[in-house]
């Protein structure tokens, strides 16, 4: 079996981490950063990177991020996942939003991921569109759970 990471691709890999700076967001889609602070990681099979999270390793992954909104008016704010910039249907929440009135979303997805040999991890990241504002947290995580 191919192993593109070093890791034991039957070995478990955990990252957490999370930032607690300010990210202005559009109603356009907008790319969430995630790095601030590792809470932990531990094997080689998951890499955080600004942007998400590489796996690098085939295996089924349970994938999350919250995501802390103040939206600068009322609408309705999407916090999605995406997968190599995609966004994925199965990871997404929609929410109504009061200006200037914090809402703190939860996201996951469990699923296998194949990672081919000599090829680009894929990437998982998270997204907010839909209304304005500041994200004023980000905390994600990816577990390879087998």
């Amino acid at each position: 079996m191919c192993n593109n990471c070093g890791c034991n691709v039957r070995s478990c890999s955990t990252t957490y981490t999370y930032t607690n700076s300010n990210q202005t967001v559009t109603e356009a889609v907008t790319t969430l950063s995630i790095l601030g602070g590792e809470v932990t990681s531990t094997g080689k099979c998951i890499n955080a990177q600004s942007s998400g999270f590489n796996v690098k390793a085939s295996g089924l992954y349970r994938i999350g991020f919250d995501v802390t909104l103040n939206p600068t008016a009322a609408g309705t704010a999407v916090i999605q996942m995406t997968k190599d910039g995609v966004a994925m249907p199965e990871a997404v929440a929609t929410v109504t939003t009061v200006a200037n009135a914090l809402v703190t979303v939860h996201i996951e997805t469990t699923r296998y991921i194949a990672v081919p040999c000599y090829v680009n991890s894929p990437a998982y990241g998270v997204t907010s569109s839909g209304v304005a504002g500041t994200v004023t947290h980000v905390a994600g995580y990816a577990v390879k759970l087998d």
